[in-house]
């Protein structure tokens, strides 16, 4: 019998330590699909750090629900929260709070809001009762002012030796079909198999008081001559520019194999 109670024992306290080790790297490597994080569309990795975004222009009293302070930060901050102390604490560089605000801190032992003062102290003064809650979550790429991006060769779009040299600008412009001074831009191709037939210079540029950057597009050697020359190959390739976010995109032109 108290064999049997040690062995019960011991399986309760296997499932609790595994239990505990998997909530902390659900914690410290959560997969998530982020909206628009570094390029198009979503990407699935490890959850980045929440930081400090700012304070909620409604004022709550201590002691609201952590989930009604945590539904308008989201209203008024995309992808956001409640802070927890931790996320005040951790912050690098430190949190500038410029008043008292309503916070939440730990959400798995302690999920009630209390309040910090602007040095980080859980001492607030009574008056006023209402305060704004401290909102953290990820800072969302906004568009920009880019609304059509149009890509214009200058010449031929036929390749005829693995010499050729081809020129394209880029038309930035607003929804007003004006030009948008000031934009980064990138020139890109979509994937290839075999590697990368085209090399740009730049590969990156601002556009200019009329919307426009261009590029010089050169063809790699090695890939050239083992793919343009092959005549069971077709060495064909598109070539786009996008914004600096990878919300828009520009139409794409197609550089055509006549080798």
């Amino acid at each position: 019998m108290r064999r049997s109670v040690l062995l019960v024992m011991a399986a309760v306290g296997v499932c609790l330590a595994f239990g505990l080790s998997t909530l902390s790297a659900q914690r410290s490597a959560d997969p998530y699909v982020g909206p628009g994080w570094g390029g198009i569309g979503s990407i699935r990795g490890t959850v980045p750090p929440v930081r400090f975004l700012g304070v909620t222009t409604r004022t709550f009293p201590v002691g609201v629900g952590a989930l009604a302070a945590s539904r308008v930060c989201n209203e008024e901050y995309p992808v956001s929260r409640l802070c927890e102390w931790a996320d005040i604490f951790r912050a690098i560089p430190p949190v500038d709070l410029s008043s008292e605000v309503l916070v939440a801190p730990n959400y798995e032992t302690n999920p009630v809001t209390s309040c910090l003062n602007p040095n980080g102290a859980p001492r607030c003064a009574q008056y006023p009762v209402m305060k704004p809650a401290a909102c953290c979550g990820y800072a969302v790429p906004q568009p920009g002012p880019i609304a059509f991006l149009t890509l214009i060769p200058s010449d031929s779009q036929t390749i005829t030796d693995c010499s050729d040299q081809f020129e394209f600008t880029v038309l930035a412009e607003d929804v007003q079909n004006q030009p948008v001074e000031g934009a980064p831009i990138f020139f890109i191709v979509p994937p290839v198999v075999g590697g990368t037939l085209v090399l740009f210079s730049p590969a990156s540029g601002i556009t200019g008081p009329d919307g426009t950057v261009s590029t010089t597009v050169t063809l790699e050697s090695v890939a050239c001559h083992e793919r343009c020359e092959d005549p069971s190959r077709n060495c064909g390739v598109g070539i786009q520019a996008r914004d600096e976010n990878g919300f828009v995109y520009s139409n794409e032109v197609t550089l055509i194999d006549g080798i």
